[in-house]
């Protein structure tokens, strides 16, 4: 007599063409009118690293992962493209990566960073490249920078510094000079003093004639040196 189903034990179920069923227990169901199989228990190879899940010809569409990714292999760019894998939720990715295999690879990154960004080593790598810079640069902060290269005006505040054929012009609508240590110093190409400000006591470059001495106003110290405005005899 014929049994039924629910009653065909794993023997009855055995097929000599490569397939056996434990118990009755359902865990694979095919629905032939929408092409779907569900399963539901672990989906195991038989043996480590042997089996492909899909191939070149015949891949998979999307892969949808709640889970971890665990691969004791490599995960290749070709196999797996970055426009059908979508992962879901928090993800750690630990170990050394290598984003991309040429410069005509592209990352884009649409979140936000919520860590430092710190290089592998010191003054090895760059941040942009000739003919491929950064736009604008927002620090709320200290910027270290051990050499500065400006190649175009840039703007401190409300004055504007800009270089042509080695001058330099400041544009701003007042400016003021506060030294420290009490004189202002201005040299010629060959380290020559042409100008000089020191206290109350204004002092030009070298003179071949001898001006005519004002007190309190205009000196020739007979070194072939100018003084004006000085308040006391200079030394």
């Amino acid at each position: 007599m014929a049994k039924k189903h629910s009653a065909l034990t794993g023997a009855d179920l055995h097929n000599p063409k490569g397939m056996g069923v434990e118990n009755a227990t359902q865990i694979l169901a095919v629905t032939q009118s929408v092409n779907k199989v569900n399963v539901s228990s672990s989906f195991l190879p038989t043996d480590n690293s042997s089996f492909d899940l899909g191939s070149d010809a015949l891949s998979w569409n999307n892969i949808y992962l709640t889970g971890n990714i665990a691969s004791t292999g490599n995960v290749s760019g070709s196999i797996i493209s970055g426009s059908k894998l979508h992962v879901v939720g928090d993800t750690f990715i630990g170990g050394t990566l290598t984003l991309g295999d040429a410069d005509t690879d592209t990352i884009k990154v649409v979140a936000e960073y919520s860590g430092s960004m710190i290089p592998d080593v010191d003054d090895a790598f760059d941040l942009g490249e000739t003919g491929k810079e950064w736009k604008d640069l927002h620090i709320d902060g200290t910027a270290n920078i051990d050499s500065l290269a400006v190649t175009d005006a840039f703007t401190y505040g409300s004055t504007t510094w800009n270089e042509n054929a080695g001058a330099l012009s400041v544009t701003g609508s007042d400016f003021f000079w506060k030294s420290t240590g009490g004189g202002f110093d201005v040299y010629d190409n060959s380290d020559a003093l042409m100008f000089k400000i020191e206290n109350k006591m204004v002092v030009l470059g070298a003179k071949t004639t001898t001006p005519t001495a004002t007190a309190g106003g205009m000196f020739y110290s007979g070194s072939d040196e100018w003084f004006f405005g000085y308040s006391s005899d200079p030394s």
